[in-house]
């Protein structure tokens, strides 16, 4: 028996749910982990988690067939064709990659670096901008959360563990 797929490419399999329904239960478990902490301390990974949540669901419904994940998949993606509109797979786990990657960074190299490097990175490679663009704008993102973070929030930024950093 064959499993029908739509033609967007997105597999009426619940294999197809996968990687979604991977990322909402860790999403779920880290905002239920994060309620260990006091009160100011647990409010951006309760908002990081929560957000999190809500994308992983959208992203699960975009990939059924019905009506709703069909609006969903095109008010998410407007400028691609209904038809053409769900990514091949593997640019899924490369996403993924790409992601843990930025969190190893983070360990490693601290926030601001790992921001800035993958902000380069995702932008010249992924998002097809030019080195000076895709600079400027992984610095500015960098600038935003260290002005956000550092000074208007007083809260210090992890260093990495290669500059001073520890657990």
């Amino acid at each position: 028996m064959t499993v029908p797929s739509d033609p967007r490419g997105v597999s009426a399999r619940p294999g197809g749910y996968a990687l979604p329904l991977v990322l909402l239960a860790l999403a779920v478990g880290f905002t239920v982990m994060a309620q260990r902490f006091g009160a100011a301390s647990r409010a951006m990974p309760q908002l990081v988690g929560g957000t999190m949540a809500i994308f992983c669901l959208m992203d699960a419904v975009s990939r059924s067939d019905t009506e709703l994940g069909r609006r969903l998949l095109q008010w998410a993606n407007p400028a691609v064709p209904v038809a053409s509109a769900a990514p091949p797979r593997h640019l899924q786990w490369v996403a993924l990659v790409a992601l843990a990657a930025l969190v190893a960074m983070m360990v490693f190299v601290g926030v601001v670096p790992a921001v800035v490097a993958f902000g380069l990175f995702a932008l010249r490679y992924r998002a097809g901008r030019s080195w000076i663009v895709a600079a400027a704008l992984g610095g500015s993102v960098a600038l935003a959360i260290w002005l956000l973070f550092g000074l208007l929030l007083g809260l210090p930024l992890f260093p990495g563990l290669l500059f001073g950093g520890t657990w």
